[in-house]
């Protein structure tokens, strides 16, 4: 089962109820406090965090089994860095 949990949108702008996260220093917001269920991420120039996670917009889901649902998928693919 695949079941939808967020969409992750980075930003540069300050947010209310964010918190920050050493290990990456990435501030981020609670997508479960958002009407529509967004998760703010603002990054600190130094960030450990690099790529298409960092720069682009993701959407979450919640599955039952990650092997079952990454299987067949195309990993070179993944995040526009296939041909």
């Amino acid at each position: 089962m695949r079941q939808f949990h967020h969409i992750g949108l980075p930003t540069d702008e300050p947010q209310a109820g964010e918190t920050y996260v050493p290990a990456s220093k990435v501030w981020v917001t609670d997508p479960l406090k958002h009407k529509y269920r967004v998760e703010f991420l603002r990054y600190e120039p130094d960030s450990p965090v690099t790529g298409v996670v960092r720069d682009l917009p993701h959407i979450a889901f919640r599955v039952d089994s990650l092997e079952a649902a990454i299987a067949g998928v195309d990993h070179q693919r993944v995040g526009g860095q296939g041909t």
